[in-house]
């Protein structure tokens, strides 16, 4: 079940330490719905780490409403 709180503090974690990610797994195909946003969004994060979170966090709020339109269950955490 996809939980936004959750993944927003692994996010977090990322971003003060970037030892901390999530990549895919090469030994299986990328179906998992979770693995799938997961992934995108240590990207997000890597990408943009000179920025400060909270502008961070904004841009992770947009992609989040965009997995949602996919996975409603993504709204329903964290509001």
């Amino acid at each position: 079940m996809p939980n936004w709180t959750n993944l927003l503090s692994w996010l977090k974690a990322h971003y003060d330490n970037a030892a901390i990610a999530c990549g895919p797994n090469p030994e299986k195909q990328r179906t998992d719905r979770l693995e799938k946003a997961a992934v995108p969004a240590f990207g997000i994060v890597k990408k943009l780490s000179k920025l400060p979170w909270k502008e961070i966090e904004g841009v992770l709020e947009d992609f989040r409403n965009g997995i949602a339109a996919e996975n409603a269950a993504w709204a329903a955490w964290g509001k």
